[in-house]
């Protein structure tokens, strides 16, 4: 497969060692998301500047499980919104809670709390 003229006539092949971060083009980087997600679901590109510490992180993540570092980075993300999404639908759940009258008073927590390292510890607080 020959690239366009704008990235230039070579074939597209796997690198058999990935350059370090920064080494690549930012058409070699192009080329390599269009060759692996090419089959795919939709996709789009989004971009984020990180610090060179956590960069470096996912180099070095990706060398070691022979992935790309958008594959590494997918994960992530994916991981990430996971938990944002389970968080906040916990979150419109405790808040039905309190509406709904569903709450246990702080002062009962504490003395709770406080009884358990006592030898007869208060049972949990119920409402």
């Amino acid at each position: 497969m020959k690239l366009g003229p704008r990235l230039g006539s070579a074939e597209l092949t796997p690198p058999t060692r990935r350059p370090p971060l920064g080494a690549q083009t930012a058409d070699a980087i192009l080329i390599t998301l269009i060759r692996s997600d090419a089959m795919t679901a939709p996709t789009k590109v989004m971009t984020a500047h990180i610090p060179m510490d956590l960069a470096d992180k996912v180099e070095a993540a990706a060398l070691r499980l022979d992935r790309s570092r958008g594959w590494i980075m997918k994960q992530a993300l994916a991981a990430w919104v996971d938990r944002e999404e389970a968080r906040h639908r916990m979150t419109l759940e405790a808040l039905a809670d309190v509406d709904a009258g569903r709450v246990i008073d702080q002062q009962a927590i504490l003395a709770w709390a406080d009884s358990l390292t006592a030898d007869a510890p208060l049972p949990p607080p119920t409402k």
